[in-house]
């Protein structure tokens, strides 16, 4: 008589590190940065997630820095997940988010100014994975994320008077790994 083969245990928490990049959509701002988030998968087609985000950028309008971070929680539906038959998976994620937008630029006067401002915001972003061991994905991720909330700042220079808004909307990628236990 034929038995049947045991089944893996399904590992519902994973910790996920990623690379992430920015381009604001409505406004002049780019980035790069890192991500990193917590999980527990209640199904093995949903999860909910603890998610960190921090990224440094320029403002092309003006010589001005940009740093982004956030805080979000949110979850994950992976209605095609990873089987032990398929390596691959594709799904949909949502964050809510807690926002921190700060821009710093070299005043005219000479010594730095900051500006800053938390607001809140959310992210939908289409998720791709690739099991490549029982317990590791390879991840990436895209899509918008918006803030709502800007941050306004005049730049006076030596040759003009320049005012910049922090883009509300913008397009971030994500790459990186989930490692499952």
């Amino acid at each position: 008589p034929a038995t049947a083969t045991p089944t893996e245990p399904f590992l519902r928490r994973s910790l996920g590190l990623a690379i992430v990049g920015s381009d604001g959509v409505a406004g002049p701002a780019t980035g790069i940065g890192g991500a990193a988030d917590l999980a527990f998968a209640p199904t093995e087609s949903t999860a909910v997630r603890l998610s960190f985000q921090l990224w440094r950028g320029s403002i092309s309008t003006v010589a001005a820095t940009d740093l982004t971070g956030h805080v979000g929680l949110g979850g994950t539906w992976m209605p095609l997940g990873p089987t032990s038959i398929r390596s691959w998976g594709l799904g949909v994620g949502a964050d809510a988010l807690v926002v921190y937008q700060g821009l710093s630029h070299v005043r005219a006067t000479g010594g730095t100014e900051w500006k800053s401002k938390v607001s809140s915001g959310a992210d939908l972003m289409i998720d791709a994975r690739w099991r490549v061991a029982r317990n590791v994905e390879i991840l990436a991720t895209a899509g918008p994320e918006v803030v709502f909330g800007t941050v306004d700042v005049i730049v006076v220079s030596s040759t003009a008077t320049r005012e910049v808004t922090l883009p509300v909307l913008r397009a971030v990628v994500e790459a990186g790994a989930r490692l499952r236990f």
